[in-house]
Parts: C-alpha cells; structure tokens; sequence
C-alpha cells in the first residue's frame, strides 16, 4: 500500500498497526520490527477511524494509496 504520512514523506507499507492514538506501518522490503509512525491523532475514536479507512482501502482496491489525514 501506498502510504503518504503526516509529514509529507510516502511510504510503500504493509503490517499496519495501531497503538494508541498512533498507527505504524512497516515499509517494504524491512524486518517486521523497523515500523514507521504514519500519523498521529488526538483521540482513540479518530485513530480507530483512520485505521479502518486505511484498512478498507487496503483490502478493497487493486493498488491502494491512502493519505494520512492531519487531525
């Protein structure tokens, strides 16, 4: 998946997690532990959103790029 992040920097990712008010995304072609911060947001609820977008964006379509949203 291709991942713009908040700062602007895009990323080719898979393995995304959520920890927190955080999620991670594991670039290709790097060991499962280098996980990178995607975005970063002010509540659980926000985050939880963002993840299932980029989720079903993930799942969903042939060759997925996703936008992580600023707030």
């Amino acid at each position: 998946m291709k991942i713009t992040k908040q700062d602007g920097t895009v990323v080719h990712g898979h393995n995304i997690e959520m920890q927190g008010c955080r999620i991670f995304c594991t670039p290709d072609g790097i060991p499962l532990k280098n996980r990178e911060l995607c975005g970063e947001y002010p509540d659980i609820f926000r985050t939880t959103e963002v993840f299932s977008e980029m989720t079903f964006t993930g799942w969903n379509f042939k060759n997925p790029e996703y936008v992580m949203p600023q707030n």
